[in-house]
């Protein structure tokens, strides 16, 4: 991941001081995920990685908390292998919402048998 463009933006934002956080364990009950379901939903997992990209330079997202999550996948090229994980970020991006409000940006994938990240749409 160093080597790559985004490994190299998140070591100038770990350099500069900026904030960067690795292995962010999650355990938060998020309540009433939309307008139709009340119900309530624990989530426990950890966040591989989440840092605010305050220019855009990483996620496109400026002034926002990002999140990356590792992957190994067999085949990166085919898209249905994302499916699985966008769930999970889409809780961990529920709980990043209520944490910071208005703050939470964009959330991907750094597949490692790549080099590259993978941005994920919200739809």
């Amino acid at each position: 991941m160093r080597n790559s463009d985004v490994g190299k933006e998140l070591m100038t934002i770990e350099a500069n001081g900026d904030q960067i956080f690795h292995e962010i364990h999650v355990d938060a009950l998020l309540e009433g995920i939309s307008q139709q379901d009340k119900t309530n939903l624990r989530v426990n997992g950890v966040i591989d990685l989440l840092f605010y990209d305050i220019n855009g330079k990483i996620s496109g997202d400026a002034g926002k908390w990002c999140i990356l999550d590792y992957k190994l996948i067999k085949d990166p090229t085919n898209p249905n292998n994302f499916k699985k994980y966008k769930k999970q970020l889409y809780l961990y991006k529920k709980v990043l919402e209520a944490w910071k409000p208005n703050e939470a940006g964009k959330v991907g994938l750094w597949i490692a048998t790549a080099g590259k990240e993978v941005w994920l749409s919200d739809k």
